[in-house]
């Protein structure tokens, strides 16, 4: 938890995945609450961020969306050499 909220402190601009997550999370109130309870320290942050609960919430087609497009982001940053 303690990494999770420094990490959040610094304002990170989303990646990907991230994106991807907000997205779907969004669309669904009862999944806003276990995310915000994530935040919160009531749902340990392993176990929401752990990949069987984001196949649950994504759904294997969305996993396939977020790892295709974390490919792509990748490939983009390694052709700019930085």
């Amino acid at each position: 938890m303690y990494d999770f909220t420094v990490r959040l402190a610094g304002f990170p601009t989303p990646g990907v995945a991230e994106r991807q997550l907000l997205a779907v999370v969004a669309r669904r109130p009862a999944e806003v609450d276990l995310f915000l309870g994530a935040f919160a320290g009531v749902v340990p942050v392993g176990s929401y961020f752990s990949v069987r609960n984001m196949l649950r919430v994504l759904g294997p087609r969305g996993v396939t969306k977020t790892v295709a497009a974390l490919a792509t982001h990748s490939r983009l940053i390694r052709s700019r050499g930085t």
